[in-house]
């Protein structure tokens, strides 16, 4: 901002002074709105270095620069001499250094920075081409910013905290030197105003004095300031010192350059760092942005897992960037090792896909371990060497690699030559990554078989094939596209089937082989013809056998032939003797032959029973070949099931850690991160649970949500009767919206350049716009049409505001003037004068007399609309004054003040009160229709909404993306529109907070609540006696009984007619649930009854007492069944199981005992507890129990066996109560310590913390189906909570407008009658909306006396 010539000193002349281009409008706001000046006016006289100024104390090089102790930072700034620029020269072996060089420009891209190269530079640099002459001359940058000059001290000692050593005016605090190169260094420093640590980087002197540099230096500020993402580093401030030296102030990262983790992390892990370096470079280019210089070392991890994108110094703007002309001129560099090859060519064609290549050469590195232009050169000069990397970055040479895979083809495909042949856009890139991460597990699988295969192809185990086989087939089966697998899978089958013929193990080898593979089939052939071998033998064998038993019967025929032959002829011995011998001899010989049979016979049969001992052994040896393999195979599947095992264990702990950091988003209303953590798990449902559910539900809280303009623009606007709301569209359109029906009306079109706000006039017909196009535009919102366009501004028109009765208009300007309007005319018939820079805002008092007005002069001013003349002229020091407004009556005054809220007297401007409460300055203000509230916007992506009256927040507003930048109560107050840079306007309802639903009355304390059997219903008992019970889904009061004593406990029946409640009275009161008359009481007990729990089929009730005992009744009759006795002190609580068959107590004698329900009898008694057990839960089983205690500790136990589950730890005070969900899979915790907590059952993590209040949180309980949990906190405002997660509906969105509609309403109206008659009549909701406000009407009326 320009100061006030009587606030300027000699050497502060505005020597750089220019206007703003309009590419930035009101970006200069995220700067504190003091951007550097940059070129030197005409008369300007370069500033002579001190001569006090201390001698640097190194330079750059082996040793570090650290500035003299007590020096300031001017002298600081002025000790870099142009020995400490890091030119070719003077760069040494420092391979992250900026190398600017001096060659002729008129030389192409590679002369030029081969002619300037010296021998100690490494192709690890960012190099940059020389300034053009045109360049050197001056560019065509003006940018407009002037700058507030800040005085920054470097400290005195090494103690940051001490006073005494601090320049007490100095704005920034060095405390050291961080680092340092070609252009500037980078210093830590804490900002005094803000008290928080920054990093400031100063621009060297030699580079100083380079017009140039300055351009360079200013534009990388500009450049990275206007991207607010989460991946890249904010600009707070940019500035100049007493001695015009530049600097610029930034968020200070504590971390590591990723190129120090790179080689450690595993390659998910980078990956991981790659996709989110892709979406901080994927909103640059949606900003018209390319980096160009993306490298590991330019790469910043926090210690929390931030991935920020650091040193924009190369950016430059791309082609269709609507201010292209405005930026200086950009000069070919980058870093030889991952350079495209366009970027060798100077920048002609260098585009958004140049980007996308630099993370091609990213993942490469990843990928292989080396950059893609990290050649192999022989030893020589540096400089040459660099040269060799330039000459390969031209031709696209990419260094060797022996790697493959689907990973490296992305690289490569990111790395083409052609930019047409890469992934066109970042978010292609992406998609790809994300594709192959999708099968990574596959992959793994692949390569660990792979492993196998190998290690079976060396030693031949049978187990180590078969693992193979098996890792193969698993990966095919998670990915069915893996090519490798699959192929390995075909090398397995034919390895084992190889090595198992080589074996003889002929079946097991021709199982294994494929008949689709021809290879295999080769071998298959030949497997099959051994086997036919193998049975032609045992055929043989048979034949055989056979041969040798026809042998032994013919014998055995012949010897009784011969028998029966000598009988028969004995008689005729004598007579043929001859005859007889001979047949004798016959015979004889016949016996010979036979023994000679026998003999060969015998012979046979003994190879035969050696052929079949030889197959019984083979037969045995592949059995017991088959046997290891089918252990070989158990045995894969047991690693595989370890690894999915582990690889679950992974995922659960991936998933809790992201779980806890929504918490953090959230908090930090970082929509962006916390969007993006939601989406990581949609598909997962094996992971998700509760605290899923319930953050997904809270992105999504806006009744409304419209795609609009990107720009600063503050123009969202209901009209005076609610039934229209006006807002910026895309491509400089204003947008007409029915409220009732959601449906765009109209899209106005006719400005040149962004629209700012917008204004209804009072009767709803008419919309004025303002625009940096410089005009204003009054549009006819009945027939859709322009009825005329103003030009008398010179500037942009940041504000245009309608006067009461519609006469006049005003409109705020750039050209620091308010002009005011004839509505009918369009005539300007008054010009008020004063302000000194960009009126940013002017509003209307309500009687139309006066005038109020904020401006870049950082003052609140107050006009006379009759005379012109200022009233008030008020200025609270050095800040952001971006918008103001008057209160509905007209005494207030309503302005923003950085990041507070000043509330004025506007007759007098006396301050009244200050709120504070966001984080970032605000940028919108606006009261409601009543005056009663007021809302704010932010940069901080919030909305809050204050009670004007005490300065308290009532309401906070997230799930913006980006900041918001507008804000407008509808009429009646029952919504808020709201505007914001993500190119959204949302519509909320204006009174419910979108964390829980908050049910209170009377300002009551609560104690416990339970939940009816249906959900509908929740009881709730406070310390005023009294018992209440409640709708759920209107969140009001639906029946009280007071007068009751104090009730410590409530259990609703399973059929939900009656409510049992226990008390400070010893009895046990049963009560119909919806009238809460007694139906019974049940007295026996001689103390305060602490626990009642019914049975799940609703016969019995037991009851804990203080008395030491447990009470079994019978729930229809109340008599008393047992006595449940053994506790030694107080029992504090009591759960049936889900099977109502065992009864669990908790009490002070840090105990918790399970009871038989039929007998009384004790069955276990657990002793794991060293403080007082506070709370017992059965979880839905009935096999698992829950207690926990007064030192924060939780036990899970097996209440079959008595052992202990789990150890739940993570409160630090005393737990009142503990619940399952429906499901058994989370379990919820109550404590002292102000917060509830959601656990993982299964593996004792943390998955969420509700943080409900600075009070105790005495009782937690699931809604039956699981959906919602309720907590009971002991403060006033907000004692019973009901955080839900069911998906939004247009039911529940109707429930919840209908909610906030009937708050505000029930009070503005005297009858239910009349509020009935106006939500009837009511042209501003929908039908559905409508119905429902008329079915809760009677209850809301009754209620409306207790505040919620």
């Amino acid at each position: 901002m320009t100061p006030k010539p009587d606030e300027m000193h000699d050497d502060e002349t505005g020597t750089f002074q220019h206007s703003k281009p309009d590419h930035l409008g009101q970006q200069d706001d995220d700067l504190s709105g003091e951007v550097t000046e940059l070129r030197p006016a005409p008369d300007a006289q370069p500033r002579e270095r001190s001569e006090e100024a201390p001698e640097p104390a190194a330079t750059v090089g082996d040793t570090v620069l650290t500035p003299d102790p007590g020096a300031t930072m001017d002298s600081v700034c002025e000790s870099f001499d142009a020995e400490t620029v890091v030119t070719p020269e003077s760069a040494g072996g420092d391979l992250d250094a900026t190398i600017v060089p001096s060659a002729d420009a008129s030389m192409t891209i590679i002369s030029a920075l081969g002619a300037s190269l010296e021998d100690d530079v490494e192709p690890g640099h960012t190099i940059k081409a020389p300034a053009s002459a045109a360049a050197r001359r001056g560019s065509a940058f003006q940018p407009t910013i002037t700058l507030k000059r800040r005085n920054v001290s470097q400290q005195e000692s090494g103690d940051s905290t001490s006073d005494a050593t601090v320049n007490v005016d100095a704005d920034y605090q060095i405390e050291e030197l961080l680092g340092e190169g070609g252009m500037g260094a980078v210093y830590a420093a804490r900002q005094k105003s803000m008290d928080r640590p920054v990093a400031i980087k100063v621009l060297k002197s030699r580079a100083a004095r380079l017009e140039s540099g300055q351009d360079a230096f200013v534009s990388e500020a500009i450049i990275t300031g206007r991207l607010d993402h989460p991946n890249i580093v904010p600009i707070y401030d940019v500035g100049k010192q007493p001695n015009d030296a530049l600097f610029y102030a930034m968020k200070q990262v504590e971390g590591v350059e990723w190129k120090e983790r790179f080689a450690t992390n595993t390659a998910s892990e980078n990956l991981d760092i790659l996709l989110r370096v892709a979406d901080a470079i994927a909103f640059a280019h949606a900003r018209g942005i390319i980096h160009r210089d993306l490298k590991p070392a330019n790469i910043m991890l926090g210690p929390f897992g931030e991935v920020l994108v650091m040193d924009w110094g190369l950016a430059m703007p791309t082609e269709d960037h609507p201010s292209r002309e405005t930026f200086p001129e950009a000069r070919a560099g980058g870093t030889p090792h991952y350079m495209a090859p366009e970027m060798a060519d100077g920048t002609e064609r260098v585009d958004r896909r140049s980007d996308v290549y630099l993370m091609g050469a990213m993942l490469f590195e990843i990928v292989t371990g080396k950059p893609p232009h990290a050649l192999d050169l022989p030893e020589g000069p540096r400089r040459e060497r660099v040269l060799a990397v330039l000459d390969a970055v031209a031709n696209n040479v990419i260094a060797p690699t022996d790697k493959t895979g689907e990973l490296l083809d992305i690289a490569r495909k990111a790395i083409a030559t052609e930019p047409a042949d890469r992934y066109q856009t970042v978010p292609e890139f992406q998609a790809a990554l994300r594709e192959y991460l999708s099968h990574e597990e596959s992959i793994e699988l692949a390569d660990r078989a792979a492993a196998r295969l190998a290690a079976g192809r060396q030693s031949g185990e049978y187990t180590e094939f078969s693992r193979a086989r098996f890792g193969f087939e698993t990966a095919l089966e998670e990915w069915p596209q893996n090519v490798r697998a699959a192929e390995g899978l075909q090398a397995t089958r034919f390895d084992y089937s190889r090595t198992a013929f080589d074996r003889g193990d002929l079946d097991l080898a021709l199982s294994l082989i494929d008949e689709s593979d021809s290879k295999q089939n080769e071998l298959g052939t030949s497997i099959r013809q051994a086997i036919v071998d193998r049975d032609a033998r045992q055929q043989q064998l048979r034949r055989l056998r056979r041969i040798s038993l026809a042998a032994s019967l013919t014998v055995a025929v012949v010897a009784i032939g011969a028998a029966v032959w000598i009988n028969s002829e004995r008689s005729k011995a004598l007579v043929a003797q001859q005859e007889e011998a001979a047949q004798r001899e016959l015979a004889e010989r016949s016996e010979q032959e036979a023994l000679q049979q026998r003999q060969v016979a015998e012979s046979e049969r003994s190879k035969a029973e050696d052929e079949r001992q030889r197959a019984i052994i083979a037969q045995m040896a592949a059995e017991e070949s088959e046997q290891k393999a089918t252990a070989a195979e158990a045995e894969a599947i047991r690693e595989a099931n370890n690894a999915r095992r582990n690889l679950r264990i992974a995922e659960q702990n991936g998933y809790y850690s992201d779980m806890l950091l929504l918490n953090q988003s959230w908090a930090e209303a970082n929509s962006g991160q916390f969007k993006s953590l939601l989406d990581q798990y949609r598909d997962r449902e094996d992971l998700r649970g509760f605290e899923w559910a319930y953050w997904e539900r809270l992105a999504q809280t806006e009744l409304l949500s419209l795609a609009a303009t990107r720009a600063y623009s503050r123009g969202v606007e209901f009209s005076s009767d609610g039934n229209l709301l006006a807002f910026v569209g895309p491509d400089r359109t204003v947008k007409i919206l029915d409220m009732a029906t959601g449906q765009e009306l109209l899209s106005l079109t006719g400005h040149t350049s962004s629209i700012v706000n917008l204004s209804f006039n009072p009767d709803g017909k008419r919309l004025a716009s303002a625009s940096d196009d410089k005009t204003i535009k009054v549009w006819d919102i009945v027939k859709g049409k322009e009825v005329f366009t103003l030009k008398g501004h010179s500037a942009q028109v940041r504000d245009v505001s309608y006067s009461p009765d519609g006469a006049q208009f005003a409109s705020a300007s750039g050209d620091e003037t308010i002009k005011i309007w004839d509505a009918v005319t369009g005539e300007n018939t008054r010009t008020l004068t004063g302000h000194r820079g960009t009126v940013h805002c002017a509003a209307f008092s309500p009687d139309g007399t006066r005038l109020a007005s904020s401006g870049e002069d950082n003052t609140l001013r107050v006009w006379d609309i009759s005379t012109g003349q200022e009233t008030l002229n008020l200025k609270y020091g050095d800040g952001a004054h971006n918008a103001v407004s008057f209160s509905p009556d007209g005494a207030l005054l309503a302005a923003t003040f950085n990041n507070e809220i000043l509330i004025l007297d506007s007759v007098t401007g006396q301050e009244i009160r200050r709120m504070s409460g966001h984080s970032s300055n605000i940028f919108d203000v606006s009261f409601g229709s009543d005056g009663k509230r007021l809302a704010s916007a932010s940069f901080d992506r919030t909305v809050k909404v204050w009670d004007s009256a005490t300065g308290q927040q009532t309401l906070t507003i997230k799930g913006h993306k980006g900041p918001v930048v507008g804000t407008s109560f509808s009429p009646d107050g029952t919504r808020l529109a709201t505007a914001s840079t993500d190119g959204t306007v949302k519509v909320w309802a204006a009174v419910d907070s979108p964390d829980a639903l908050v049910l209170n009355a009377r300002r009551l304390v609560s104690r416990c609540a339970s939940f009816s059997p249906d959900g509908k219903l929740l009881a709730v008992s406070d310390w005023n006696d009294s018992v209440r019970v409640w709708d759920t889904a209107a969140g009001q009061n639906i029946s009280t009984v007071g007068n009751v004593g104090h009730v410590r406990c409530l259990s609703f029946s399973p059929d939900g007619r009656l409510l049992a409640c226990g008390g400070d009275d010893n009895l046990v009161t049963i009560r119909d649930a919806a009238t809460l008359k007694v139906k019974l009481q049940l007295k026996a007990h001689t103390s305060p009854v602490t626990g009642v729990s019914y049975s799940p089929d609703g016969t019995k009730l037991v009851s804990a007492s203080r008395d030491k005992t447990l009470k079994l009744w019978d729930a229809t009759t109340g008599q008393e069944l047992r006595t449940l006795s053994g506790h030694a002190a107080d029992v504090i609580d009591v759960a049936f199981s889900a099977d109502g068959t065992r009864l669990a107590s908790a009490s002070i004698d840090k105990t918790v005992r399970v009871w038989d329900a039929n007998t009384g009898k004790e069955s276990l008694k657990f002793t794991g507890h060293t403080g007082y057990v506070f709370t017992v839960s059965f979880g839905p089983e009935g096999t698992q129990l829950a207690s926990a205690d007064n030192e924060g500790r939780m036990i899970l136990w097996d209440v079959i066996s008595g052992e202990i589950h789990q150890i739940f730890t993570g409160h630090n005070n005393r737990i009142e109560s503990a619940a399952f969900s429906p499901d058994r899979r989370r379990l919820a915790s109550a404590s002292d310590d102000g917060t509830a907590k959601v656990w993982d059952v299964t593996t004792g993590k943390e998955t969420l913390t509700l943080k409900v209040i600075n009070e105790r949180v005495k009782d937690i309980s699931f809604s039956p189906d699981g959906t919602r949990l309720v907590t009971v906190d002991t403060s006033k405002e907000t004692g019973v909570k009901i955080w839900d997660t069911r998906p939004w509906t247009p039911i529940l969105r109707n429930q919840a407008q209908a909610r906030s509609y009937l708050k505000i309403m029930r009070d503005r109206l005297q009858s239910l009658e009349e509020l009935q008659t106006y939500i009837r009549d009511d042209k501003t909701i929908s039908e559905e909306v409508r119905q429902q406000c008329l079915d809760w009407a009677e209850l809301f009326w009754k209620n409306r006396s207790s505040p919620e």
